[in-house]
């Protein structure tokens, strides 16, 4: 025998989940219109459009995505301190490994920073040793020592 819950509490889960597919169906029809700009070049609107999905649908499955492809752009576009921030954001989904790495990045290209670049890069070692990430830090984690020491 199948026991169901009362219809009250059914109704509401119901209706919740409801919500949440459309939210996930508005995040994705506004994620496919930022890579259609992307396609057409449209950079700073694409970037726009992502961080329109970031702030307005923070519950929807797609979010994850949204975020590393907008860190990934504003990084491109030289927006350093907001990929900056997303890159922070991302070390709290399935993305961690690159959130570090971007981290590392635009401390060591855009700041100059190599010591703390080497410690994100470090962290990325430490924390995702398997990480399909791992082996080109590696490399150039032995690159920055080089250039260091000569």
């Amino acid at each position: 025998m199948i026991r169901r819950p009362p219809r009250s509490t059914q109704g509401v889960s119901s209706a919740a989940s409801d919500v949440y597919k459309r939210q996930d169906k508005e995040a994705l029809v506004q994620y496919s219109i930022a890579e259609r700009l992307l396609q057409q070049y449209k950079l700073i609107e694409a970037a726009e459009m992502l961080a329109f999905i970031r702030e307005n649908y923070p519950n929807v499955s797609i979010l994850p995505t949204v975020m590393l492809r907008e860190c990934l752009l504003r990084s491109f576009l030289e927006d350093v301190s907001i990929s900056l921030n997303i890159a922070q954001l991302l070390q709290e989904t399935p993305f961690a490994p690159q959130g570090i790495t971007i981290q590392g990045e635009i401390n060591e290209q855009f700041y100059g920073d190599i010591d703390k670049a080497m410690k994100f890069y470090n962290n990325l070692l430490e924390s995702y040793p398997m990480s399909m990430l791992a082996e080109p830090v590696r490399i150039r984690m032995r690159q920055l020592k080089n250039v260091v020491e000569s």
